[in-house]
This record gives C-alpha cells, structure tokens and sequence, in this order.
C-alpha cells in the first residue's frame, strides 16, 4: 500500500513537473511570437512616411559626410541666372537665346539639351527660325513638357513646344525624375513596360547613340547627387554671348551640354517652380542639374543602387528581431547592440560611399533597439518594483 501510495506521488510529481516545462515552453514560443511580431511592426514603420523620413534624413547626412566627388568632365551646365533676367526685364527675349544657341552650335557640342519648353510665342520668327537652325546643326533636345507619374499607365501632358523647334530638335524630353514626399531621388522610368529600358529611361534615347549605355539603372535605384547644389560645372548663357568662340570652345566642345535656368544659390528653400528638394541636401536644386546629374549618373554608371524594398523590408525584420531577442535575453543589452548598430552604420555608409548601394532601414533599427532598451528597462523596473510590495505586504513570508 505504501509502495503504491509512493508510485501515485512519484506520477503526480512527474505531471507537475511535466506541466511546469509545457507552461515554460509555451512561454518561450510565445516570446518568439511576439519578437517577431514586433520585427513585423518595425518593417512596416520603415515602409511608413515617418520612415522613410528617417531614411532619408540618414541618406542625406550619408551624402553630406561623403562630400562632393568628381562628374563625369563630358557634361556641363549653360545657366540662363537671374542675373541674366533681370537684365532684361524679367522677360528673356527669343532674339538673346538664338545668338547664345548660335555660338553654342559653333563650338561644337557633343550634344545640346535645353531643359525648358518653347512656348508658342510668335512675336519674333526670325529669332525661332535662327534657334530652330541652331538646335538642327547639332544633335539637340528640347523640353516636352510633359512627365511620367511612374504610377501605372498613365501620362501626364502639357503644353509642349512650338512645332518649328520640335521637328528641329532631336526629339523632346520629358521630365526624368519624381518627388517622393517632395523630395527628388529617383530616376523616373516611363510606365509602358513593352518598351526596352534603354526607352523607359527617358533621357537614354539621346544618350545611347554618344556613349555605353549597356548598363542601366533598376527601378529601384537612386540618383547620385555629386555634391549641394552647384556641383556640377557651369557658364553662363551671358559669358557665352559676351565671349568669343574660343571661349566657348574651350567649354563646351565635345560636352554635353545643358541649357536652362540656374540662379546663384543663396538659399534654403524653394522659391520658385524650377527648384526642387532633393535627398543630397536641404537647400533644393534647380531642375537643370539634376536632369545633368542624371546624364552624368548614366555615362558613368554612378546611381546608387537599392534593393528589392521586400529584400530590404525582410533585413529590417530579422535585424529587428535579432536586437529585441538580445534585449530581452542578455542583462547588458546595450554593450552588445549599440557596437553592433554602430558598425552596421559604418558598413552601411562604406557601401554607400565606395560601392554606391543604399540599404534602408538603419534609422529605424537605432529607433528600435533605443526604444526596445529602454521599454525593457521601464519593464524590469515595474516587475521589480511589484515584487517589493509583494515582500512588504506578506513580511517575508512564504508565498
């Protein structure tokens, strides 16, 4: 009898025991569930606007630590300043942009590209008959006015140029890059996915016949900016016409050549319709250079390369889980996890920088592992904090 009372004892004990383990394991799974849960809620905080923010805001100090580098020395800017307006009254008359057209044919350009749409203005035919002959002597392009949305199939039209300067023309060129919350970072790709990319690409076409276009930019890739705003080497349209031809020359032969608006920069914010904020930095840009800066990136392959947003959407996740797990599982969390944070910057940025690939997510990872640390802390805090009055209350007796 007593030996069966003992076997009963021994299994109730057994049970319990086997009990406590299932309870303990359930626990565990369930904080795996719940890291990888929260790893989730971290993605889909990096895919947010908030931080997307946060990625560029990173981007940019990425670009500004960089510094400016090198352009491509076949590309160069024909800047119509404000200087050059005021001038004239605000009022740029046909009759100066043929003579300053003139010179630039004659010195020989590689390729001319007037970022700006002719308007139908015929108050001055011979001075659009000299422009039209300029822009035909040389392989030219001109503004189309018109831009992709990158969003399904459709186009947006404007009022294009006159006929006159589009049957002189090469062709005309629509807009090659969109604002994502404003800001100018990709490279647009026209939305007819029958066509080669060397065509969705709209200023590839003028390109691919002057240079190596064999590579080109993904969906996904960025621009590389070279440097703030005024990287890019400039004269202006005024030096053009005031110069002689070997002036000219020595500037622009054998370049691509970009003629648009381009003031002094002096500024932070945009002030009118032909700046734009980009990633590189906070002072916005004028459209001309970053149209040049696009032709620059596709002459020597320099874009910044991004990835997959699924690839990188699954990196933030288990990066995530991996610095929560570590919060939870080690007393001294952050000796581990902000070294680690710390060197994925650095790897990030040398990435960046010397190889020129972009991998989101690093801000929102400090964002969870500073935010993991410190809940967790409060978390401890709490606990311990409850088993106090737990002693207070029962004056140290068994529980």
């Amino acid at each position: 009898m007593d030996l069966e009372r003992d076997r009963k004892g021994a299994r109730q004990v057994e049970r319990a025991y086997a009990r406590r383990q299932f309870y303990l394991r359930l626990k565990g799974y369930g904080l795996i569930v719940l890291l990888v849960v929260l790893g989730l809620g971290a993605s889909l905080f990096w895919k947010s606007d908030l931080g997307q923010v946060l990625d560029r805001w990173v981007l940019r100090q990425f670009f500004i630590v960089r510094g400016t580098i090198p352009h491509p020395d076949s590309i160069i800017i024909v800047a119509i300043d404000k200087a050059m307006l005021e001038r004239h009254g605000g009022v740029f008359p046909r009759a100066v942009f043929a003579e300053g057209m003139e010179k630039i044919a004659l010195a020989s350009p590689k390729l001319v590209i007037v970022d700006a749409t002719f308007s139908k203005d015929q108050s001055d035919r011979d001075a659009d008959i000299r422009i039209a002959q300029a822009l035909a002597a040389v392989p030219s392009v001109i503004g189309a006015g018109r831009f992709y949305t990158g969003e399904g199939d459709r186009e947006y039209i404007t009022l294009g140029s006159d006929q006159i300067f589009q049957e002189a023309a090469r062709f005309e060129l629509p807009m090659t890059f969109r604002g994502d919350n404003s800001v100018i970072e990709h490279i647009i790709l026209n939305p007819t996915l029958e066509l080669p990319l060397a065509e969705r690409i709209p200023l590839a076409p003028a390109l691919v016949d002057l240079f190596d276009l064999s590579v080109l930019p993904g969906p996904f890739d960025l621009i590389n900016y070279y440097g703030p705003p005024g990287s890019i080497s400039r004269v202006t349209l005024q030096e053009i016409i005031e110069n002689d031809i070997e002036f000219a020359r020595e500037k622009i032969a054998e370049r691509v050549v970009f003629i648009g608006f381009q003031s002094a920069y002096d500024s932070t914010a945009v002030q009118n319709t032909e700046e734009f904020a980009i990633s590189a930095s906070s002072r916005p840009m004028y459209g001309v250079e970053i149209h040049t800066t696009i032709t620059g990136n596709l002459i020597d392959r320099s874009w910044i390369q991004r990835k997959d947003p699924v690839v990188s959407s699954a990196l933030v996740t288990l990066f995530a889980v991996a610095m929560l797990f570590a919060v939870v599982s080690f007393k001294k969390a952050y000796l581990l996890i902000v070294p680690s944070l710390v060197i994925l910057t650095v790897i990030n940025y040398l990435l960046f920088s010397q190889y020129q690939i972009w991998i989101g997510g690093i801000a929102t990872l400090w964002l969870v592992a500073v935010g993991g640390i410190v809940v967790f802390a409060f978390w401890i805090e709490y606990l311990l904090r409850k088993i106090n009055r737990r002693i207070e209350r029962y004056g140290g007796r068994e529980l």
